[in-house]
């Protein structure tokens, strides 16, 4: 159970940084939002593991908080809207759970946390690959230019 957790916990912050790579100067404060959300991902594993409430607590409260910054909403859309309330809601039940004492609990919201960023980061990656190419300053750019040989 620990080796699928971990597992699913790497592919969640694999989609993360491949989701902010190469965003420039304007993807600053979500790169670094991304970064904190991945310390806080693995502190809150890490209390679990060692069955640390108070770390767990901590962590999935810097989780929430996240969810409530600007670089946070990135897409404007239902469906991204859904991903980003199942991740608070499991954030929100990580906390009650680890409050209880009951790590069984606390593993499951971890696992619902970590599918949300999993879906979320997914669906991310196919809006942007399916945007289409900014167009040219002037279409008369493009209809003046000599075809490639």
């Amino acid at each position: 159970m620990k080796k699928f957790v971990v597992a699913v916990a790497f592919l969640a912050v694999s989609g993360g940084l491949i989701s902010v790579h190469g965003q420039g100067k304007s993807g600053d404060g979500l790169k670094q939002l991304m970064t904190e959300k991945l310390k806080s991902s693995q502190n809150l594993l890490e209390g679990l593991a060692t069955a640390d409430y108070g770390k767990i607590t901590q962590n999935a409260d810097k989780l929430l908080h996240l969810t409530n910054m600007e670089e946070w909403r990135i897409i404007q859309s239902p469906q991204y809207d859904l991903y980003s309330n199942e991740f608070r809601r499991a954030a929100e039940t990580i906390i009650q759970r680890s409050k209880e004492k009951n790590i069984d609990g606390v593993t499951l919201g971890y696992f619902e946390l970590t599918m949300s960023c999993v879906h979320c980061h997914k669906y991310v990656r196919e809006i942007r690959q399916a945007r289409l190419p900014a167009p040219p300053d002037s279409w008369a750019d493009v209809a003046f230019q000599t075809p490639a040989k």
